[in-house]
């Protein structure tokens, strides 16, 4: 539907930029990462100023494993506007697989200090504080995340992760099933909340 209204938009103003970034919005949504990117870049030849649609090009190329052109979208855009907080945790998650560990908190911490209530930012910063090793962090970071978006399947099914790690089975069960309700179909959150369950079971069992 939103496609079929951009094509009608465009019929009548063919250098409509927004249109074609709202398509591209939709064909990556659809999964369809290389016809967004095309669309993308027709909106920002339209307009190259299109802040956020240098934002999400960088997303689109990061789906497709093409780091240094996101780097640049995600550096264009918040040179075109500062205040992209997309655009921040997505340089931090480019940082944090290069290895630039303290890039990617200092992309996280901008993230949050311009919008507090970024869950994305809290579910990614817990991400780098839980690949430290640093459980404690991440946790808080985690359950910061999941209070301010209590649909975040990924961030539940990580702070399950953390409970798992710090040797919490009961919490990291509520937080596979709190995965589940958000997200049905997530198969990881079911197949860690059916191996905790058993898990459970067998040492109740083993005590008596």
């Amino acid at each position: 539907m939103c496609i079929a209204k951009n094509k009608e938009a465009l019929l009548i103003n063919p250098n409509f930029a927004e249109c074609y970034g709202n398509m591209a919005n939709a064909w990556k949504e659809k999964g369809n990462s290389d016809v967004a990117i095309r669309y993308y870049l027709i909106a920002i030849e339209l307009r190259p100023n299109f802040a956020d649609a240098w934002s999400n090009l960088a997303s689109a190329y990061m789906r497709k494993g093409r780091l240094n052109e996101a780097a640049q979208c995600c550096r264009q855009a918040l040179a075109l506007n500062p205040s992209l907080v997309d655009a921040h945790s997505n340089l931090g998650n480019l940082m944090k697989a290069q290895g630039l560990m303290q890039e990617a908190y200092s992309c996280y911490i901008e993230a949050l200090r311009i919008q507090p209530t970024f869950a994305i930012a809290w579910s990614n910063l817990a991400g780098l504080f839980m690949d430290a090793g640093d459980l404690n962090k991440a946790l808080q970071c985690y359950k910061e995340a999941v209070k301010l978006k209590p649909n975040f399947s990924d961030a539940y099914l990580n702070l399950g992760n953390v409970y798992k790690a710090l040797g919490m089975p009961q919490e990291a069960i509520v937080c596979y099933q709190c995965a589940l309700q958000s997200r049905p179909d997530y198969a990881m959150a079911f197949l860690m909340d059916l191996f905790l369950s058993n898990w459970k079971r067998k040492s109740i069992k083993f005590k008596v």
